[in-house]
């Protein structure tokens, strides 16, 4: 929990450090986290959610492919200005976290919760970074 969470917080910072260092930083920060927040929209769509209550019920209910596909629209044309070509790194890095944590978060909870989609935003923002990291 904290200790992951302390982990994925430094790591996201000396991203953005080296970033910056190459005048990436603002960029590659609003492009991951343009996509970071789509990553959740997939699986909202395709989890059901495994609680009675709790405030990530209201995120999930009514979520359609086309709310999903037109997030992904407006993320990926965030990422595009941002990062230019990087975008598509970033892009497949914020589906990549969405499809494994999907296929985990259907085995171990049999769905989804807001916690869950959380820890999918702040996971997506990481691998997003590292790519934009990765091809800057």
């Amino acid at each position: 929990g904290v200790a992951a969470l302390v982990l994925v917080l430094v790591l996201e910072i000396s991203l953005l450090a080296e970033l910056g260092a190459r005048d990436l930083a603002l960029v590659s920060f609003a492009a991951a986290g343009a996509l970071s927040r789509w990553s959740a929209l997939p699986l909202a769509f395709a989890l059901p959610y495994v609680r009675d209550d709790g405030q990530g019920r209201s995120l999930t209910t009514g979520i359609s492919l086309a709310a999903v596909l037109l997030g992904l629209v407006v993320a990926a044309g965030i990422a595009a200005v941002m990062l230019s070509t990087g975008a598509a790194a970033a892009l497949g890095a914020a589906a990549a976290v969405a499809v494994v944590l999907g296929l985990f978060y259907r085995g171990s909870l049999g769905g989804i919760t807001g916690d869950a989609l959380g820890a999918a935003v702040a996971l997506a923002q990481t691998a997003c970074l590292i790519a934009a990291y990765a091809v800057a």
